[in-house]
């Protein structure tokens, strides 16, 4: 279809061939991604070989990204597409870079002379059309560039001269009949969002409170619910796949969903640009205040798979739509791209051009100010003038200027900075540092070189030792901000390989400070402090790169600061910065944080702490020890799950160390240990695979794990890593679990109006039987001695009461599918022994 419509065009020049090109090509590409590569030259050469591919569909996956990078890549890219056929997506999308142009240097002409020819190659009547508003724009829209702007006038106006001389010629039957299916096929956007989240195995994926089951029905009333239903939804999303700022393997196609409905143009936009900037850099007040940019650079280490940085993708996928709703109707919409907009520098060149353009016409204060802010993180200082000498937007200009020039700030603007910084103008609900603008600006004060490193870090150590937690965290992030500049800027640079001694100095206090609300509080509360540190993407590269550090060599109290880290993953820091964290300390330091973390002390235990726990403690409640041990069991939980994916994705980087923590856990799983399910399964999933890799046989508590979790209830069960478990046994071990432990049915009894009678319920565990290379005759047998019984159990069932679950029919249509010249003879035998299931068997084959 989407071959004759280009086909069609290129015959016709008509523009509705060509708006059908558009759609239809979009559609094709929603799912495929676009060029990768380790290094922008690697994924630039993937782009211009992808030009050439003749499959039509490519060309919609490239264009989206055509002007990323500089003039001369954006360049480049042109060369690819000027040699191959003429296309009308070309000139459309050329049309929208000139639109909002993102190279407005004197030295980009080639690259707009090449775009104009272009356009005249691809072009029509439709795209003189999209052309049209822009003539006589640029010169006020390029402010700074009138050279450039001049250049663009006339190329426009060039082009639009040669666009009138193509004439379009009549639409054949055929065309006219193709363009009708494209109409006819047209799905609305948030009904093909819906569609996908049908299509995602969500029972397979986690959450904050387990299987991610619940997070369909959120996602639909989030889509088409009432207001109040929408609101509820978005909470409930805010709680469970975005727990306390960590994200889990459910939150990337959560991203993905509400990304779709942003681009869908939801009456909710504003409300979910906010929640996706949550979700991309998980505290955006903190991030912001460190300087936007995004904090996942650099971390490639944890592998393509960790779910912090596919849910950051899915995110970043939004850019394009992100530009253009700077310039929204809505004010609301507006402000909240602005911010969302902050955490994308793939952005940056176009978002400050339609930012700047937005700046001149802005009416709404609050989305002024957001727009301010904007330009100024950008390093793009917003011309002063256009801003009110008072309210909001005017204190959004002096935190603005003072990013853009901090160097070269005079007497008057660090007086202005000052002023804001002792005021009390507070924001309620405006994104931006949570809508604290005078805490921002004493942290970006106090981060200016007018005070030397030593009086920083005096004040630190001082807030440190007072019983302030906002001043504290206050003087941490001036600290950082001033230390650790590069760790600002929307692309940040490597540190040196050591720190000196003002940032040596710095990671110890944040050491000591974890160590005194060790003292003081529960576990968790460490994250405050040795959040921060893990939060900046320097030090963390930096933990990679020197063998030796504060992390593994300062010991405070008596305590070495890597039990610190080790205590901080049981808390509050998100799953990426520990994930990130790992993957960069010294395999030394993983085998001994594995090692050494032991059961909480008694200090540290809190009876409260028993209450959050109180679904996965034993019942004698008066027993400490016991439900330490369960902590322990918790702690280490999460130490496993992290440590097992650093070891997974980063190859031999952990092994050992995850080897250790995996032996004990399957030590507790041959005592009859087996609540911690998550922890053994992991532990299990790790022998296994290990034994994969060449590292020994097979333990055979794992079998014992694995009957456990195989014939476990569902609540309780982890189905994914027994799958993984699974998948990696030898055939022949993997077919004798199969047949002992999935028995398909369980059976109980129920007693009702002084009567009993039987009941089944019908378990999950032919998914496991699924996984092996050929269906065993034996569970060919088991199914269909599950249908029998399921028969006959609803014949003992009195009427009313409960008795046997619905018959999964589907997926026993599937298996006998599979069985192949096994189900015949056994469907055959079966019916022929005339039993209550007879009708229902017969029904059943006659599907096959």
């Amino acid at each position: 279809m989407l071959e004759t419509l280009i086909e069609g065009w290129r015959d016709t020049r008509d523009p509705s061939l060509a708006d059908a090109v558009v759609e239809l090509g979009a559609r094709l590409a929603a799912d495929r991604p676009a060029p990768a590569g380790k290094t922008r030259k690697a994924v630039l050469a993937t782009w211009c070989a992808a030009a050439a591919d003749p499959d039509p569909v490519t060309l919609s996956v490239l264009l989206p990204t055509l002007g990323d990078g500089n003039s001369k890549e954006a360049l480049a890219r042109l060369e690819a597409l000027a040699a191959a056929p003429p296309d009308p997506r070309i000139a459309r999308a050329l049309a929208d870079l000139l639109a909002a142009p993102p190279f407005q240097a004197v030295s980009t002409k080639p690259f707009w002379k090449l775009a104009a020819a272009q356009i005249v190659r691809c072009g029509d009547a439709g795209v003189d059309a999209l052309l049209a508003p822009l003539a006589g724009t640029f010169l006020t829209r390029l402010r700074g560039a009138e050279t450039m702007a001049e250049v663009l006038e006339k190329l426009l106006a060039s082009t639009r001269a040669d666009l009138a001389t193509i004439t379009p010629r009549p639409l054949s039957p055929t065309l006219a009949e193709a363009l009708g299916e494209v109409a006819a096929t047209r799905v609305d956007p948030i009904d093909a969002a819906l569609q996908a989240v049908d299509a995602v195995p969500w029972t397979e994926l986690e959450h904050a409170y387990g299987p991610a089951e619940d997070v369909p029905a959120q996602l639909r009333a989030l889509a088409l619910g009432t207001p109040e239903e929408r609101v509820e939804a978005l909470d409930a999303l805010g709680g469970n796949v975005f727990h306390q700022g960590t994200v889990y393997e459910a939150t990337p196609p959560v991203a993905r969903f509400v990304v779709a409905l942003v681009e869908a143009g939801h009456v909710d936009t504003a409300e979910l640009l906010t929640y996706l900037a949550f979700l991309a850099v998980n505290d955006p007040g903190e991030q912001a205040l460190a300087g936007g940019g995004d904090p996942w650079a650099g971390a490639e280490a944890t592998g393509e798979e960790a779910p912090f940085v596919r849910t950051a993708r899915e995110v970043a996928r939004l850019g394009p739509t992100v530009v253009r709703l700077v310039e929204h109707e809505d004010p609301a919409v507006r402000l909240a791209a602005a911010f969302l907009a902050s955490f994308l520098p793939a952005i940056a060149r176009p978002v400050a051009t339609a930012a700047s353009r937005q700046l001149h016409v802005e009416q709404d204060e609050r989305t002024l100010a957001s727009l301010v802010l904007l330009l100024g993180q950008l390093h793009s200082a917003p011309v002063r003038k256009l801003v009110p000498e008072a309210g909001l937007a005017r204190d959004a200009a002096v935190l603005a200027t003072a990013w853009a020039r901090p160097t070269t700030l005079d007497g008057a603007q660090i007086a202005d900075l000052r002023e804001l910084g002792r005021s009390d103008r507070y924001a309620t609900g405006f994104p931006w540092f949570d809508g604290d603008l005078p805490r921002a600006a004493r942290v970006i004060e106090e981060g200016l070189a007018l005070d030397p490193p030593d009086a920083l870090l005096d004040a630190m150590e001082e807030a440190i030792r007072g019983d302030d937690p906002r001043a504290t965290s206050d003087r941490i992030a001036a600290a950082r901000r001033r230390l650790f500049p590069e760790a600002h800027r929307p692309t940040p640079k490597f540190l040196p390989s050591d720190l000196d001694e003002h940032q040596l100095r710095f990671c110890h206090l944040l050491v000591d400070r974890a160590d005194r609300l060790g003292d003081e509080y529960p576990t968790w509360a460490h994250a405050d402090a040795i959040g921060l540190f893990l939060t900046s993407v320097n030090l963390r590269r930096w933990l990679g790169r020197s063998p030796t550090g504060p992390l593994d060599e300062r010991v405070t109290d008596g305590r070495p600061a890597w039990k610190v880290l080790s205590d901080t993953l049981y808390g509050y820091v998100t799953r990426g910065d520990a994930l990130t964290a790992l993957a960069t300390l010294p395999e030394v330091v993983l085998a001994d944080i594995v090692t050494e973390a032991r059961t909480p002390s008694a200090t540290s235990w809190r009876p409260y702490e028993l209450e959050r726990h109180e679904k996965h403690v034993v019942e004698d409640v008066a027993d400490p020890p016991t439900h330490r041990l369960d902590l322990e069991l918790r702690h280490n939980d999460r130490l496993v799950d992290l440590l097992t994916e650093v070891a997974l994705l980063g190859g031999d980087v952990g092994w050992q160390a995850v080897e250790r923590l995996g032996q004990r856990q399957l030590d507790r799983i041959a005592d009859g240990h087996f609540a911690e399910g998550v922890t053994c399964s992991l532990a299990a999933t790790t022998a296994v695979r290990r034994a994969a890799r060449g590292g020994g046989d097979i333990d055979d508590r794992v079998e014992a794990w694995l009957a456990d979790t195989m014939t476990t209830a569902p609540v309780q069960r982890t189905p994914r890593r027994t799958e993984e478990v699974l998948r990696a046994l030898p055939t022949d071990r993997a077919e004798r679990m199969v047949l002992q432990h999935c028995p398909i049915w369980r059976e109980g009894t129920i007693t009702s109006n002084g009567r009993s009678h039987p009941t089944l319920h019908f378990d999950d565990t032919l998914r496991y039987a699924r996984l092996l290379p050929s269906p065993p005759r034996a569970m060919t047998e088991r199914v269909i001695a599950a249908i029998e019984r399921h028969a006959e159990v609803k014949a003992l069932t009195p009427r009313g009461e409960p008795g046997a679950d619905p018959l999964p029919e589907q997926e026993l249509v599937d298996w006998l599918r599979w069985a192949g010249e096994d189900a015949g003879p056994l469907l055959e035998a079966a019916i022929g022994r005339a039993s209550p299931a007879t009708t229902t068997l017969k029904r059943l084959a006659g599907l096959l």
